[in-house]
C-alpha cells in the first residue's frame, strides 16, 4: 500500500539563468502538493536528474511512474520523454538504493 505521495506533473523553465521545476505531487488522500526547485545547471536534462534524486532521497514521494513532464519554451508548454525518461531513471536510482 502506498503511503507516500506520487509525482504528478513536472514542469521545467528557465529562469534568471537558471532552471526552474515547478513539481505537483498527490498524496493517496488525494491531497495536492506543490514545490518550486531552483538548479544552476548547465542543462534542462542535469536540473530534472537533480530534481528526481532529490525527491526520491527524502522519503516522502515513493514514485514518479506516471509522471507528465512539460517543458517551457517561449510560453508554450510541450511534453518531453525524452526528459520524463531522464527524471524517472534519476528518481529510481535512488529510490531502489534507498529500498
Amino acid at each position: 500500500m502506498q503511503s507516500g505521495y506520487e509525482v504528478e506533473q513536472v514542469f521545467v523553465r528557465k529562469r534568471g539563468g537558471m532552471f526552474e521545476l515547478l513539481v505537483v505531487a498527490i498524496a493517496p488522500s488525494g491531497a495536492q502538493r506543490r514545490e518550486t526547485f531552483r538548479f544552476d545547471a548547465a542543462n534542462k536534462r542535469t536540473a530534472v536528474r537533480k530534481a528526481g534524486k532529490m525527491l526520491a532521497s527524502r522519503g516522502d514521494t515513493e514514485d514518479a511512474s506516471g509522471v507528465r513532464l512539460r517543458v517551457e519554451t517561449r510560453g508554450q508548454l510541450h511534453d518531453d520523454s525524452t526528459l520524463k525518461r531522464e527524471f524517472i531513471d534519476a528518481f529510481d536510482e535512488v529510490w531502489e538504493a534507498d529500498a
